[in-house]
């Protein structure tokens, strides 16, 4: 019992010492912005709303007396994920120190340690898979079973992928059908789950950043089902992505945290296969339960693994990884381990989970990471005073970290922030144009069609200029002001640098806090490409009147800023071939950066 106690205080102080340091002060990336924001001003989230997450984020971002709002919401979600380490720990309770080595291998692994300190809804999800599967899985925890359908449907209140659970639900239902309890349990549950979602109706749903018109209960049950998205699709667009390249993500990602423990994991199977040792029935249905979320939900899946796409795909991950970790749990549970042997696979397993946490460490520290605030503020404070100003931007983490920085920190909250693919949706199109937009709804409706240029930025000029990062380049439609980040769209016509009386770019973080791998697709590096832009438009303006070198110095001011802005690197290239310089060595620092680094362009 000592030892159960010793390793299970360990478990949990170790995590929330690898924890605690790296989480951030300010909105990051995904869906953080909105989620964070929206819990706290209580409006409704993105299908399918999340309820017990907005309830429960709210109570602590308004109630702790301590810290940034943000930091409140990561402080939440790494306590709930600390707590499913717990549950996993717990099932091998018999075995104590190799729990608390599988356990800390789960904390330590890449995306869920990422996603346990950034407040998204995944730590939740998975604190409902854990306690599922520990009541279902655990031999004494038999005579409690009943909860579990209970369980089961409060987790349905906050994430749907949990119904790839149904096969144990079901299996749980059936074994149970007479006991008046379970049935008693079921119902409650029901009633909690829709109060949940009714609840929905409380949060301010006329506001423009509430996501829809849940002024109904049809309106709550076609969020539920996540009409506007398309209830079989992860993301509200035709785009068709291909199950194998994202079965082939899923692999690499999970070899690359979980290689020890799947080599542990498997050669305990293989041994308890060779000495004929039964496998439940529980166990045949908990590996149907991973197959069937497997290789239906990513079939399901329509979307392309392509830039910050890979984020959005990858937070599904973790439901599989909480998955393989009891998995792992049952096999080493089954076996009959020597001392020595024991000790030398928890060496092996901990010494994973060391890797875990020396290669992860540093891409996985938010905590003085202010990059997407700075840039937020930044873009926001390129409005002009005399004029309203709509600004058109792309992407879930620039959209929430910008209404994040008007409501949360309130900076220019004047400023009316479309994110243009919401205009296809009725409701939010409706809003808008009650918030001061003009725009024909009708024709927008019936064509299910939208032109910006021609139905949102020409109708709406001689009201508002338009901000944006985004590449509008019709410069006789409208004036192109090019400024030190993003542009301005007024009325007029041509396109004109725009650097002396805008505020200074204020930057409270540096590029080399980022510490993902350099060829892979990073949102920071993305963020950070967009300062360079200005430098390179500026370049290719001086490079027109002929000034070689002046328009060189622009160029390298941009490689400055975004080392892997290859465009401005094949222009310094052109430059020194137009002055009859050997450019081997300048072609050869291209190819190096080609190679090198993933492209945003």
């Amino acid at each position: 019992m000592k030892s159960k106690i010793t390793s299970a205080l360990v478990l949990i102080m170790g995590i929330f010492l690898i924890y605690i340091p790296n989480m951030p002060y300010t909105v990051q990336m995904g869906d953080t912005g909105e989620l964070v924001r929206s819990a706290f001003l209580l409006e409704v989230i993105h299908p399918p709303g999340y309820p017990l997450f907005i309830w429960l984020i709210h109570a602590v971002t308004s109630f702790l007396p301590f810290g940034s709002v943000f930091w409140r919401a990561a402080l939440a979600t790494s306590i709930i994920s600390v707590i499913t380490c717990a549950i996993l720990f717990l099932c091998l309770r018999s075995k104590p120190w190799l729990g608390f080595a599988i356990a800390l291998t789960l904390a330590s692994s890449r995306i869920f340690w990422k996603f346990s300190i950034l407040p998204d809804v995944f730590a939740l999800h998975g604190l409902f898979v854990a306690l599922i599967l520990f009541l279902y899985l655990d031999a004494r925890a038999l005579k409690h079973q009943i909860y579990i359908p209970f369980i089961f449907l409060i987790g349905l209140s906050h994430h749907l992928t949990l119904i790839f659970l149904a096969p144990i639900i079901i299996h749980i239902g059936l074994k149970n059908i007479k006991s008046k309890m379970q049935w008693l349990l079921i119902a409650i549950g029901l009633i909690l789950m829709m109060a949940m979602y009714a609840s929905l109706m409380l949060l301010h749903p006329s506001n423009l950043d509430s996501w829809g018109n849940l002024d109904s209960l049809n309106a709550v049950v076609l969020h539920f089902l996540r009409h506007d998205y398309g209830t079989f699709k992860l993301v509200g667009t035709n785009e068709s992505g291909s199950m194998w390249l994202i079965l082939t993500h899923l692999a690499m990602q999970t070899l690359k945290s979980f290689w020890v423990l799947l080599i542990v994991g498997f050669i305990a199977f293989f041994h308890r296969a060779s000495k004929h040792k039964n496998f439940t029935f529980n166990e045949h249905i908990f590996t149907f339960s991973i197959g069937l979320y497997v290789f239906v939900f990513f079939y399901l899946s329509n979307i392309e693994l392509i830039g910050f796409k890979i984020e959005t795909v990858e937070r599904f991950f973790i439901f599989f990884h909480v998955l393989l970790c009891f998995w792992i749990m049952l096999q080493v549970l089954k076996c009959e381990f020597s001392k020595t042997l024991k000790q030398i696979v928890f060496v092996v397993i901990v010494s994973g989970s060391a890797f875990n946490i020396l290669n992860f460490y540093k891409e996985n520290d938010f905590s003085k990471n202010t990059i997407i605030e700075d840039y937020s503020i930044n873009l926001l404070n390129q409005s002009t005073p005399d004029k309203s100003v709509i600004l058109l931007t792309m992407t879930d983490t620039k959209y929430g970290a910008l209404k994040y920085a008007q409501t949360i920190l309130n900076v220019h909250p004047e400023v009316f922030i479309i994110h243009p693919r919401l205009l296809f949706f009725e409701w939010f199109l409706t809003k808008a144009v009650h918030n001061g937009l003009i725009a024909n709804t009708e024709k927008i409706i019936e064509t299910k069609n939208i032109v910006i240029e021609d139905d949102i930025i020409g109708p709406n000029l001689q009201k508002f200029n338009f901000l944006t990062n985004l590449d509008f380049q019709n410069a006789e439609k409208y004036k192109i002001g090019i400024l030190p980040l993003g542009r301005m769209l007024e009325q007029g016509s041509g396109i004109n640098l725009m650097s002396g009386a805008l505020p200074t770019l204020l930057f409270h973080s540096d590029i080399k806090l980022i510490k993902s791998p350099e060829n892979e697709y990073d949102v920071f590096r993305e963020i950070w490409t967009e300062y360079a832009h200005f430098n390179y438009l500026k370049a290719l303006a001086i490079l027109e009147s002929k000034q070689l070198d002046f328009a060189k110095a622009e160029f390298l001011k941009a490689l400055d800023t975004a080392s892997w802005y290859t465009p401005a690197q094949q222009k310094i290239c052109e430059i020194e071939a137009m002055q009859n310089k050997n450019i081997s060595a300048c072609n050869q620092k291209l190819e190096a950066i080609q190679s090198k680094y993933f492209r945003y362009f």
